[in-house]
C-alpha cells in the first residue's frame, strides 16, 4: 500500500505509534470471549489454553483462535501532498518508510547497506516460506508476509535512487554468497525439528536486529534511519513471536547471536524502544533517542499486555537517553495516553500537566502541556509518569520531550496494558 504525504500531524503520529504497539488490533480486554487468544501486531496470536495449537494466525474462525480487531488505516494517517512528490510506503504491520523529495544524498555505505538489507529481508522471507511448508506452523507464514512488505519498502528506496536490485526472483537464490550460505544452513537446521525451526526464526531476527542497528548508526540519511527504525521495531516483534512459540514447546530461549542482556531487554518487561522525531512542522526527523518504559505494581514489573487489578498501586515511569545532539539543551518533558474504558470502544486521549493531573487532549501539538518544563537533558533521563490506582480499561502511554525549537521526540512503542 502506498500513500502520499508531506506533513504528519502529531495526533496522526501518535495513532501510528499506538497502532504499532505489541497489542495493536485488540479490542478492550473485557470484550474478549474467555476462550479467545491474544492477537499481536505481527499477525500471530497466543492461545489461552494449553490444549490449543502453537501461537499462530489470527484466523477468521472465532472458535479456534481469535479475530483481530480493526487496525488503523495507514492511508488515512498521512496527509497528502502530491505536488511535493513525497510518499510513504506503509505495510500491514503498521510500519511506514518515508521518501521525501528532493531525495537526500546517499553515501557509498548507504548504498551497500540498502543492497544487503534487501537480500537479507529476502533471505528471512525465503527461509520462513520453506519452513512453513515443512512444519505448517502459522507464525512462519505470517512473518514471511511481513518480510515481503519490508522487502518492498527497501525496493522502493532502491527504485527512487535508480539503484540496481540485487534480489533474485527465484526462491532460495541470493547474489550475496554469505547470505546464500546462511540460507542453506538455516533451512537444513530448520528441517531437523519444529523446535529447531523456531530457533532458526529467532536467530534470523537477532542477526537482523544487529544489522539494522549498525545500518542506523552508519547512515546520516534521515529517510533511511526512519525506515531502518521501522524495520527494527518489526524485528523486535518477530523475535518475541518466535520466542513465545518456543516457550509453548516448554523450552527456555537463550540468546543465539546478540548478548543475553539485550535479548532479555527485547523480550521482557522493560523493552527498549527507539524514538520517533517530529520537527515544529510535524515532519519526520532522524533521532537516536532510546526509551525504556516501566510498568510496576505491588507484584513487580510487567511488560506490555499486562492485566492489572483496579486495586493495584500502579507505578508508571521511564528512563530514556535523549538524542545525542540534544544533550544539555532545555526541554519540556511530555506524557500522553489513550484510554478505552472497560466494556467500551470509545478511545480518549489525555496529557499530564505540571500539577500531576491528567486532562483531555485534542491531539493538537500547540495544545500539548508538559509534565515538567525547561529540564536540562542528561545522558540518562528519568521521567515519573503516574503512581496510584487506575480505573478499569485499556491504557497506551507514550512519553518524550519537546525542545525549544518545537522538535518533539516520543518513544516509538508505547506502554500498553489493561486494568480489570
Amino acid at each position: 500500500m502506498k500513500c502520499n504525504q508531506k506533513i504528519l500531524s502529531l495526533s496522526a503520529a501518535m495513532a501510528m505509534i499506538f497502532a504499532s504497539s505489541a497489542w495493536a488490533g485488540n479490542g478492550p480486554m473485557g470484550d474478549r470471549p474467555s476462550n479467545s487468544a491474544t492477537c499481536i501486531a505481527d499477525g500471530t496470536c497466543t492461545p489461552k489454553s494449553q490444549g490449543q495449537p502453537l501461537a499462530g494466525t489470527c484466523s477468521t474462525d472465532p472458535d479456534s483462535t481469535c479475530l483481530p480487531g480493526p487496525k488503523w488505516n495507514n492511508s488515512q494517517n498521512w496527509q497528502g501532498n502530491h505536488q511535493q512528490g513525497s510518499q510513504a510506503n506503509c505495510s500491514a504491520d503498521g510500519t511506514c518508510s518515508l521518501l521525501e523529495g528532493p531525495l537526500a544524498e546517499l553515501s557509498e555505505t548507504d548504498v551497500t547497506a540498502l543492497s544487503f538489507m534487501r537480500e537479507e529481508e529476502k533471505m528471512a522471507r525465503d527461509v520462513y516460506i520453506t519452513l512453513y511448508e515443512v512444519w505448517q506452523t502459522p507464525i512462519f507464514a505470517n512473518i514471511s508476509r511481513a518480510e515481503q512488505q519490508h522487502m518492498d519498502q527497501i525496493k522502493s528506496v532502491l527504485d527512487s535512487y535508480e539503484l540496481p536490485d540485487p534480489a533474485s526472483e527465484e526462491m532460495g537464490v541470493f547474489t550475496n554468497p554469505e547470505l546464500q550460505a546462511l540460507y542453506d544452513s538455516l533451512v537444513e537446521r530448520g528441517r531437523i525439528s519444529q523446535n529447531e525451526a523456531l530457533h532458526v526464526g529467532a536467530l534470523i531476527e537477532e542477526v537482523d536486529i544487529e544489522d539494522l542497528q549498525n545500518a542506523i548508526a552508519e547512515t546520516e540519511n534521515p529517510v533511511l534511519e526512519n525506515m531502518y527504525t521501522n524495520l527494527l521495531n518489526g524485528s523486535y516483534n518477530h523475535l518475541r513471536g518466535f520466542v513465545r512459540n518456543i516457550e509453548y514447546l516448554d523450552y527456555v530461549y537463550q540468546a543465539q547471536h546478540l548478548s543475553q542482556e539485550e535479548v532479555d531487554d527485547i523480550l521482557n518487561p522493560a523493552v527498549v524502544s527507539r524514538g520517533l522525531g517530529l520537527n515544529a512542522d510535524s515532519q519526520f526527523v532522524a533521532t537516536n533517542a532510546q526509551f525504556k518504559p516501566s510498568i510496576k505494581n505491588q507484584n513487580g514489573r510487567h511488560g506490555n499486555g499486562a492485566a492489572l487489578a483496579q486495586g493495584d498501586e500502579v507505578t508508571l515511569g521511564a528512563t530514556f537517553q535523549p538524542d545525542s545532539a540534544h544533550l544539555g539543551q532545555n526541554a519540556d518533558l511530555l506524557t500522553v495516553a489513550t484510554f478505552t474504558p472497560m466494556g467500551g470502544n470509545q478511545q480518549m486521549m489525555f496529557m499530564r500537566n505540571e500539577t500531576g493531573g491528567w486532562q483531555n487532549w485534542d491531539g493538537d501539538l500547540n495544545n500539548l502541556t508538559a509534565i515538567q518544563t525547561k529540564q536540562q537533558l542528561r545522558e540518562n533521563q528519568r521521567l515519573n509518569i503516574h503512581q496510584g490506582q487506575l480505573p478499569a480499561g485499556r491504557y497506551q502511554v507514550s512519553m518524550g520531550y519537546r525542545l525549544e525549537d518545537g522538535t518533539v521526540i516520543l518513544n516509538g512503542q508505547p506502554m500498553d496494558f489493561s486494568v480489570e
